[in-house]
């Protein structure tokens, strides 16, 4: 049940990725590199910053995979582990969503390879400052989550401004209210019952 809840979390930060690529697309030329007062300066940096991040986690993933049946994460064994939080990885927004769209994939990809036990399997890695951590997967996927949310939504206030006044495209709807409105299994129950 809750490889299912990181399933609909997985296509919901690949939505929601395109969404923001697609929102900073309509900016002018220049405005992602223009200081913001975000976490990472630019929208460009938060980008990076999270391109960066997953990149990491990711890496830490699979080197807790024993057994190789995480092939999914193997798309990433010619990635070098970034150094730095703050690295800028795209030069521009289009590398940005080309390595995004690479990402995105295998992160659905690989949620779709997990099963219950590997969920409470502890993994081992070492932070950015070196320090030696064991957590659970489950509790690191929620993290690993979250933190996409956190950040995208800086991006997201970032953009706004920069568009205001423009109108606004409608998205459509949610991978999670997609799946929750076609499954039997997770239909959400009618207020009438």
């Amino acid at each position: 049940m809750m490889r299912d809840h990181f399933a609909l979390l997985a296509d919901y930060n690949r939505w929601m990725n395109a969404n923001l690529q697609r929102a900073a697309s309509t900016l002018p030329a220049g405005a992602v590199d223009e200081p913001r007062g975000a976490f990472f300066g630019s929208i460009l940096g938060t980008l990076n910053h999270l391109v960066v991040a997953d990149t990491v986690w990711l890496k830490r993933f699979a080197a807790n995979d024993a057994d190789g049946r995480w092939t999914a994460l193997q798309a990433l064994a010619g990635t070098a582990m970034p150094e730095r939080l703050d690295a800028q990885p795209c030069a521009d927004l289009a590398a940005w969503w080309t390595r995004r769209q690479e990402l995105d994939a295998i992160i659905v990809a690989w949620i779709d390879q997990l099963d219950g036990t590997d969920l409470e399997r502890t993994l081992r890695y070492g932070s950015m400052r070196g320090e030696q951590q064991r957590r659970r997967l489950s509790h690191l996927l929620l993290h690993f989550f979250n933190h996409q949310t956190h950040h995208r939504g800086q991006g997201h206030h970032a953009v706004q401004p920069v568009r205001r006044g423009r109108g606004r495209d409608r998205p459509a709807p949610a991978p999670a209210a997609r799946r929750l409105s076609t499954s039997p299994a997770t239909r959400m129950p009618s207020a009438s019952r």
